[in-house]
């Protein structure tokens, strides 16, 4: 036993003990930060990354589109004027899984499949955050959003409005 796991092949091989590591000092650091009431959003974000990389770190896609979603997600609270974890409210995170997606000057609402995705993303960070004990609200925010819009609709172009009148004729 002692051969398999001095591998790294066991379930306390050299990454469980890393991670485990991991999650020993990023539980120590939270605990100090519960004790410095309240909680500033700086903390909360770097031990909420942590945790999340210590259990995430399965899929390395995932684990990077989540922090970066939850690096944007603190950026974006910290504009709206929060400074303490406490300032977070079930309105801001809602307005942020929300918020229009903007690309070359213009402005848009979110694809369904995005917001899904925020969706799933702040649900990762509060669910690490209450998992260091740092949060005790909700979790889940807002009504479930499907992943795929079957119902999409749109003007038809000129051009396809010619194609109708061509055929109808």
């Amino acid at each position: 036993d002692d051969d398999v796991n001095a591998g790294g092949r066991g379930p306390y091989g050299s990454r469980g003990i890393q991670r485990i590591s991991l999650m020993e000092r990023v539980l120590s650091r939270a605990r100090t930060a519960l004790m410095d009431q309240p909680v500033r959003l700086e903390v909360a974000q770097q031990l909420a990354i942590e945790a999340m990389r210590a259990g995430l770190a399965g899929n390395s896609d995932t684990v990077a589109n989540t922090i970066k979603s939850v690096s944007t997600f603190f950026k974006y609270a910290t504009n709206c004027g929060a400074t303490n974890l406490d300032d977070v409210t079930e309105q801001l995170v809602e307005d942020f899984i929300h918020r229009a997606t903007g690309r070359h000057g213009f402005y848009r609402d979110p694809a369904p499949s995005t917001v899904h995705n925020r969706r799933w993303e702040i649900g990762e960070l509060f669910e690490a955050l209450r998992r260091l004990q740092l949060w005790d609200g909700p979790v889940l925010f807002g009504e479930p959003v499907r992943n795929k819009d079957g119902d999409a609709t749109r003007p038809l172009t000129e051009k396809e409005m010619n194609k109708v009148r061509a055929v109808a004729y």
